[in-house]
């Protein structure tokens, strides 16, 4: 699930030492920009197949150098913070290299630097919650639609539950 502008900084934070598939409209922005050349960034143009390609190559030479890369399987941020469906190529990528998949769920308790939102300022105290789910292993499944299956409802089920949580306390 990915809602906020951060979520890939958050990412990084938790993780540490990873690739991570961002989009190349990025690259224009200069903060963003400095992280390319400090991570292993490997950027993606949604509109063109040579770019996904591309990316899906540097990324598959990203794991084979390092265990980790962070990948936002929907695409793109959420701007009702729902969970939308989730591209196939990063479960495709981990089924070829049986690559284990490990879900993290992000949820803010108010939009922040969500799609479309003016302001980078929180309306007030934010809590962020975050979920780390059961590793998926590839082998477990039969094919890259099983572990995108799998993930998926890992996401959804950790994103009600702290729905759950939020509205009972």
């Amino acid at each position: 699930n990915h809602t906020s502008f951060i979520d890939p900084f958050i990412m990084l934070a938790l993780i540490g030492d990873a690739g991570i598939l961002v989009k190349t409209k990025y690259k224009r922005n200069p903060f963003i920009l400095i992280f390319f050349y400090i991570f292993n960034f490997v950027s993606i143009s949604k509109d063109d197949i040579l770019s996904a390609q591309n990316a899906y190559k540097k990324c598959a030479e990203v794991l084979n150098e390092n265990p980790r890369l962070i990948v936002f399987p929907e695409g793109q941020r959420s701007r009702t913070c729902r969970l939308a469906d989730f591209k196939k190529s990063a479960f495709k990528l981990a089924k070829e290299l049986n690559k284990t998949v490990a879900t993290c769920t992000i949820r803010f308790s108010d939009k922040f630097m969500a799609k479309g939102q003016k302001s980078f300022r929180p309306k007030f105290m934010q809590t962020l919650t975050i979920c780390i789910g059961e590793p998926i292993n590839p082998q477990n499944c039969r094919n890259a639609d099983a572990i995108s299956a799998k993930a998926y409802n890992e996401i959804y089920r950790n994103l009600k539950s702290i729905d759950a949580n939020s509205n009972n306390g």
